[in-house]
């Protein structure tokens, strides 16, 4: 959590009072390890850290810190944070294999919730755990309150709470991207695809006297020269598409 005025924020990052801004990023920021980054604004700081595989992170020799500092180096995050004053540095253990972490939620006298009970899905694009936290308690509560007024806490009164858990549509999302973490297990997400959108825009974009280049030749030639298949990238994509 890095400190810096309100109104440099928002004229740093163009935005009128009131608004905020997120960025996402993928590729170098983790040095290409199973991952991404973030990038918030708040009022009056900016939020900025890793969520790093941590089996990836166990193959790396580099740790957690030292990542970070990279990312904050990067060309595309320092001009941002310039001139802040790091307030907070904290580290959370996530996890996010969906159903397959999932662990036996009721028992006598006890409920399991949030991500304690594994209820945190990674689409990549966004991470989802704070809502279904707050759902799951709430499903909880419920169940609770059921089971109080029988005066009856057995795991056979509880088991109402996967019910509820229903009911407040933990389950069903869980349920519906069941398959993320295996497609995210995919290494071409965090190393070719992002060189190759790069490297593709920088050939388009680029005006050097050369003759210019339409989309599916630059994209081709960018596919051979990361030594990936068309075939790779169209399973990827069906993949990608059923699981998120």
């Amino acid at each position: 959590v890095i400190a810096l005025p309100e109104d440099v924020i928002t004229a740093r990052f163009g935005l009128e009072p009131g608004q905020g801004l997120a960025q996402l990023f993928v590729g170098a920021c983790t040095r290409h390890l199973q991952g991404g980054g973030f990038l918030y604004t708040n009022r009056s700081t900016l939020s900025l850290g890793l969520v790093v595989n941590a089996a990836s992170l166990q193959s790396s020799p580099a740790g957690p810190a030292e990542l970070l500092e990279d990312f904050k180096s990067l060309p595309c995050i320092a001009p941002l944070v310039e001139g802040g004053e790091v307030v907070e540095y904290s580290a959370h253990l996530v996890p996010e294999a969906g159903l397959g972490m999932k662990p036996q939620l009721v028992g006598d006298g006890v409920l399991v919730a949030g991500d304690a009970a594994g209820m945190v899905i990674n689409l990549g694009y966004l991470v989802r755990g704070m809502d279904l936290a707050v759902a799951s308690g709430e499903a909880a509560a419920h169940t609770v309150l059921e089971a109080r007024a029988r005066n009856d806490f057995s795991r056979a009164s509880l088991a109402a709470y996967e019910t509820w858990l229903q009911r407040t549509a933990v389950l069903p999302a869980m349920e519906a991207y069941r398959q993320a973490p295996h497609f995210l297990d995919t290494e071409r997400i965090y190393r070719t695809y992002p060189a190759l959108a790069t490297g593709v825009a920088a050939r388009l974009f680029t005006v050097d006297g050369s003759a210019p280049v339409h989309l599916l030749e630059a994209l081709l030639a960018g596919l051979k020269a990361s030594g990936t298949g068309v075939v790779s990238v169209a399973m990827d994509a069906w993949k990608g598409g059923r699981a998120l």
